[in-house]
């Protein structure tokens, strides 16, 4: 379909919105993105880091925003290989609003790969579709979900 795709089921249709940039927009973007990628480092907490230094943003700023410890987020960029879990460094991809194939590099920087268990298709749902969205609003809906909320705190309110 023009804007998106039409998926088939035995018991409903589901409509998947595309983008509605124009071509040359959705072009330029896609330049932007694999500029970024090309330059990225090869470790998690060295891309971590650049992720920051791109956006402007410190560690005490993304620890509000992805609602982590301050001093996890330090952990992170400074140890070279860090144990970090997926729900964590999920937290960090939504806490920098990065773009989609930008945290599919994180995640897979920091040693995962997705599988198609529920949890994981809910991982991959916000990070591809909640872009924008707070981790609070990305709690609720994990929550609706019946899974745990992302960072150190039990509500997401």
């Amino acid at each position: 379909m023009q804007h998106g795709m039409l998926r088939y089921n035995v018991e409903a249709e589901t409509f998947i919105v595309g983008s509605s940039l124009p071509a040359i927009e959705l072009a330029k973007r896609s330049l932007n993105v694999a500029s970024i990628l090309q330059q990225l480092p090869n470790s998690f907490s060295e891309t971590l880091s650049a992720h920051m230094d791109r956006k402007g943003v410190s560690c005490e700023r993304l620890a509000v925003a992805c609602l982590l410890s301050r001093n996890s987020i330090f952990r992170f960029k400074k140890d070279a290989y860090p144990r970090i879990s997926l729900p964590n460094v999920i937290c960090l991809c939504i806490g920098l609003k990065l773009h989609p194939l930008l945290s599919m590099d994180m995640v897979r920087k920091a040693g995962y790969t997705f599988n198609g268990s529920s949890e994981h298709t809910a991982y991959q749902m916000l990070l591809m579709t909640m872009t924008n969205s707070s981790l609070c609003e990305c709690n609720d809906f994990l929550c609706q979900m019946g899974m745990h909320p992302l960072g150190r705190y039990e509500s997401s309110r």
